[in-house]
């Protein structure tokens, strides 16, 4: 539903739909990405690449990308994701990268580093991608919405040493923010 700009279709009946299920929803919900580009239209079961642009609530926070990775497969698989390969501007050199489910930050990448990645049989990973400058912090993910802080981050103030700002959702849940602080040898998370 996050990879289809917000629509979202359920086959259970809501007033049975378990508690565990409906939680899910928070994951999606609100829209706010137009739907996901899908990169591997040419896939032999079905598009396993999709690239998001988000233009997030809060405008202090600028524009970044997720790329979700889907495996269509009866078995776990290793996917090597070269970021230079997914139609991203060409200006932006580097990227801290972050995954929703494991809530793993994944390094400061470089365009053309390869990136390895496992994902869990009939699974999908999403990996947020946020502009690395190493001279700011950086947002790089949430909890709460695939997005990875698009929707719930209603303000943002990023100093050198600290980030504060304001969370506003509708869900009763609470939200973990992971951010990245710039060192000498490798970020702070």
């Amino acid at each position: 539903q996050y990879l289809g700009g917000g629509n979202i279709c359920i086959s259970e009946r809501l007033q049975e739909l378990q508690e565990e299920r409906r939680c899910l929803l928070r994951h999606i919900i609100p829209a706010i990405a137009p739907p996901a580009k899908i990169i591997d239209f040419g896939h032999k079961l079905c598009p396993s690449l999709f690239l998001t642009k988000i233009e997030p609530r809060c405008i202090f926070l600028g524009d970044w990308w997720t790329l979700a990775i889907g495996n269509w497969e009866e078995k776990p698989v290793n996917r090597k994701i070269t970021l230079s390969d997914y139609c991203l501007p060409q200006t932006i050199t580097y990227f801290a990268v972050f995954e929703f489910y494991t809530q793993r930050f994944l390094g400061i990448k470089n365009t053309s580093d390869n990136i390895m990645i496992e994902i869990p049989a009939h699974g999908m990973r999403v990996l947020r991608l946020a502009l690395w400058s190493g001279e700011n912090p950086v947002i790089i993910g949430t909890n709460l919405h695939l997005s990875g802080g698009g929707c719930e981050i209603s303000e943002i103030k990023i100093e050198k040493s600290a980030v504060n700002g304001e969370i506003d959702t509708k869900w009763d849940y609470p939200v973990k923010i992971t951010a990245a602080f710039p060192d000498k040898i490798k970020p702070k998370i």
